[in-house]
């Protein structure tokens, strides 16, 4: 790895600032997503009221059935990737907690071991900045 040489302070503390925004964002991105997914549900059943309850996909299905059903299995798939984006954007929080933690000089003052766990922590939070490369903010220089 051609990382710059350990510091007092973390060389890339906007690395840190960068990805919390980033992953704000996509907690609201995915919040917002839970907001359709419900949408959604919600015209499902107005189209259910409006042509009645949607028949079992195994029997004769109506246009308005189809789009009931296809209305939920959507709604199922946005919640569960909402979910799953946001314990994601959790867990990363938590990794950038530990790497401040860890980072703080008064640690990095203790000895090599938390020079060696900041170093560590370090390329993690590298890596999980670089899942986003493409978002605007992005620097080359924080790819490992």
């Amino acid at each position: 790895m051609n990382r710059p040489p350990l510091t007092e302070a973390p060389p890339d503390a906007d690395v840190v600032t960068w990805l919390r925004s980033v992953l704000d964002a996509l907690a609201l991105e995915s919040t917002e997503r839970k907001v359709l997914a419900d949408r959604l549900r919600r015209q499902a059943e107005e189209v259910a009221q409006l042509h009645g309850d949607p028949v079992s996909p195994e029997d004769q299905m109506r246009p308005a059935d189809r789009l009931w059903w296809t209305a939920f299995d959507a709604a199922a798939a946005i919640d569960a990737n909402a979910d799953r984006a946001l314990r994601r954007v959790e867990a990363d929080r938590k990794i950038l907690d530990e790497y401040e933690r860890i980072s703080h000089p008064d640690r990095l003052r203790t000895g090599e071991y938390w020079r060696g766990s900041r170093d560590a922590l370090e390329a993690v939070v590298r890596l999980l900045a670089s899942a986003y490369a493409g978002r605007d903010g992005w620097r080359e220089k924080w790819a490992l």
